[in-house]
């Protein structure tokens, strides 16, 4: 009885050892995220300071004094503060999302955009992780570049089309320490060729593959991650999507909100959404494994559906993608996704011409997109 109770005793301490750890944990996520939020509000609200010169009737000498002082900000982020609002000054929606999701983030993209497309960066910044704005500004970066150098005829063709989805052109350095540069040295004197240490490494890694099966691993491997699919069947759950969509759904054809019933009843699936071994290897086998995006080197981390599984219920279009690019079609800045990726655009308003009448381009959203982007910001 007494070793029984002992039993019992330690079972019950653990549960609620791990229970408080779990409530720890949450109140230090969320009180990190309200810190943030109060830190976005603060460096929001610094340009207006320093144009009055507020600091002044504080005691302080300047702006980056003031903010050290009452707000405890840091030099170098109050500078880069004043430096991002002057780049958007002219530009409302980016300039609004600095207190929705920092400086750092708002400064990716501000030196490419432009009054006709900072509507669509602004919806994309807070939309994606840092990783996503990345690749877009090098992607508009790049795209500027290509145009610069050859302006008429860039002319023409922005006059009628957008430009091609392309990504950036990404170069991995690596820095070998002595063990690793011996071990390499040894295994290209056993190639036995006369080969430069580039060829001498991808053809020590095109065996590796051969060795390791890695097409086949990164097939079972690869996350079987679709578009997110909300369940509404809890209160809180109706709540919250009533708080977002109250009494509307977006409606894909005139990409507006239409006064429909939101339907809470589960819709019976034709076909489960387990996308099957077979399906996955043929789409993996046409890219080699790689992200389908146009000039993406990098691994496919998912499948994508071109045409949403919520609305075909089939895995028909199935497409490897990587983290970047998902987001990119889920915010809508991939112009026909549904054809081949040789075919895709880049849905941003583009110019390289200041004087000229540029195109006024808004992201496709289908209403699986929007559930999908609201799941990310917690919304669900």
């Amino acid at each position: 009885m007494t070793l029984w109770w002992c039993f019992w005793y330690n079972w019950d301490e653990k549960s609620v050892t791990q229970t408080d750890m779990k409530n720890l944990h949450k109140q230090f996520v969320q009180l990190g995220r309200q810190r943030n939020q109060l830190t976005y509000k603060l460096l929001a609200l610094l340009p207006e300071i320093n144009e009055k010169k507020i600091y002044l009737k504080h005691g302080c000498n300047s702006i980056v004094e003031y903010a050290g002082k009452f707000g405890g900000l840091s030099r170098d982020v109050v500078k880069k503060a004043l430096k991002v609002h002057k780049d958007v000054e002219d530009k409302p929606h980016l300039k609004a999302a600095i207190e929705k999701v920092g400086v750092h983030k708002v400064a990716l993209i501000s030196k490419v955009s432009t009054k006709e497309n900072e509507k669509v960066l602004a919806e994309t910044v807070e939309n994606s992780n840092r990783s996503t704005v990345v690749e877009l500004s090098k992607e508009l970066r790049n795209q500027a570049k290509i145009n610069s150098t050859n302006i008429e005829t860039a002319k023409q063709k922005i006059a009628t089309e957008l430009p091609k989805c392309q990504a950036a052109p990404s170069k991995l350095n690596i820095d070998l320490d002595e063990e690793s540069q011996f071990l390499f040295l040894k295994l290209k004197k056993k190639l036995g060729e006369t080969l430069n240490n580039k060829e001498a490494l991808k053809k020590m890694l095109r065996e590796l593959a051969k060795l390791k099966k890695l097409e086949v691993s990164v097939c079972d491997n690869l996350k079987n991650k679709n578009e997110h699919k909300p369940q509404r069947s809890t209160k809180q759950q109706k709540q919250k999507s009533s708080k977002y969509f109250p009494g509307k759904i977006f409606d894909k054809n005139n990409n507006n909100f239409k006064n429909k019933q939101l339907k809470t009843t589960s819709i019976k699936e034709t076909k489960s959404r387990y996308i099957p071994v077979k399906i996955r290897k043929e789409a993996l086998s046409k890219t080699k494994g790689k992200c389908a995006y146009p000039n993406c080197n990098k691994p496919a981390d998912l499948f994508h559906h071109r045409e949403r599984f919520s609305e075909i219920k089939n895995h028909s279009s199935i497409i490897p993608l990587c983290k970047c690019h998902h987001e990119f079609a889920h915010n809508g800045l991939i112009k026909n996704e549904q054809q081949e990726p040789e075919k895709w655009q880049l849905a941003i308003p583009w110019s390289c011409d200041k004087n000229e009448q540029k195109q006024t381009i808004q992201p496709q959203k289908s209403y699986a997109d929007t559930f999908y982007l609201l799941h990310k910001q917690g919304a669900f």
